[in-house]
């Protein structure tokens, strides 16, 4: 009778154990892969913003500039990027206000 309780506990275990180590090893393995995305992305909005934005046009640039507050790991980064940007001579005076709105909601000091 003790045997065959400790068989059933075994067999129970045998079935579970694998469902949540392969949970596990898939929630690590996303979280990695979401980890280097947003490292990617951030370097490639970095990059278009100095290019100019898409296709040149100050709109996108400024859209680019808003949506480097989309990454709070990269802050300190990005508050220094963002007082760097505004000594770059920008034709648009948009681009310097939208510099300076993400410098204020990130609470970069000035």
């Amino acid at each position: 009778m003790e045997i065959e309780k400790i068989s059933k506990i075994v067999g129970i275990f045998a079935v579970v154990a694998p469902i949540f180590w392969g949970g596990f090893t898939y929630s690590t393995n996303l979280k990695n892969e979401r980890k280097a995305n947003s490292f990617k992305n951030y370097h490639d909005i970095i990059a278009e913003i100095y290019d100019g934005g898409r296709r040149g046009y100050a709109g996108s640039q400024r859209a680019l500039i808003f949506e480097l507050s989309n990454f709070p790991e990269y802050r300190e980064f990005t508050c220094r990027e963002l007082h760097q940007l505004k000594t770059l001579p920008f034709k648009n005076k948009q681009t310097i206000e939208e510099i300076d709105i993400v410098s204020t909601k990130l609470s970069c000091q000035k």
